[in-house]
C-alpha cells in the first residue's frame, strides 16, 4: 500500500504543478489537441498526458484535416502539431490554426531539427518547437510554459523556456 500512495501522491502533485493550482481549487479540465500522423506518437502523448493526476482531455487527429474539424468545434488549451504529415502539412494547418483562433497555444512536435524549422513556425505564431525524440522526458515542461504564456523552444541542445 506504501508504495501505492506515493505514487499517487506523485501524481497528484504532479498535476498541481502542471497547473499551479492552490489545493483547494476546483479542478478544471485541461483540453489537448494532438494532431500527428502516427499513431504511435499520440498513443505516448495520451499515455504521458494521462499519467498526470487531473482532469485532462487528449483529443487526437491523424491528419490536419481532422484536427482542423476538431478545432472548429470544440475549445483547446493547447494544440501539438506534427509538421510532416501526408495532405494538408504542418505548416499550412498552423496557418489556418491561426487563422481561425489568434490566441490559441500550438506546440509543434516533429522529428526534424528545430533550427530547420523554428523560426518558420514562430513567425507563423506557433509558442513552440519540441522534437518528438525530447516528447517522453520535455512534453509536459513545454505545456506548463504555454500555459503560462510562455514559450518553448527545445532543440538538440535542450530547451529554451520563455515566460
Amino acid at each position: 500500500m506504501g508504495l501505492n500512495t506515493n505514487f499517487n501522491e506523485w501524481r497528484h502533485r504532479l498535476w498541481l504543478n502542471l497547473y499551479r493550482v492552490k489545493i483547494d481549487d476546483p479542478p478544471r479540465l485541461l483540453q489537448i489537441l494532438a494532431i500527428d500522423d502516427s499513431l504511435q506518437v499520440l498513443t505516448a502523448v495520451k499515455e504521458l498526458l494521462g499519467e498526470v493526476a487531473g482532469p485532462i482531455r487528449v483529443d487526437s487527429a491523424t491528419s490536419a484535416e481532422a484536427g482542423l474539424a476538431l478545432l472548429t468545434r470544440e475549445h483547446y488549451d493547447v494544440i501539438l502539431l506534427d509538421l510532416v504529415m501526408p495532405g494538408m502539412d504542418g505548416i499550412a494547418a498552423l496557418k489556418e490554426i491561426m487563422r481561425l483562433r489568434p490566441e490559441q497555444r500550438v506546440l509543434i512536435m516533429s522529428g526534424h531539427s528545430a533550427l530547420s524549422y523554428s523560426n518558420a513556425v514562430k513567425r507563423l505564431g506557433a509558442r513552440g518547437y519540441l522534437q518528438k525524440e525530447w516528447i517522453p522526458t520535455r512534453l509536459m515542461e513545454a505545456i506548463r510554459a504555454l500555459l503560462d504564456g510562455g514559450e518553448y523552444w527545445c532543440a538538440d541542445d535542450g530547451p529554451t523556456v520563455s515566460r
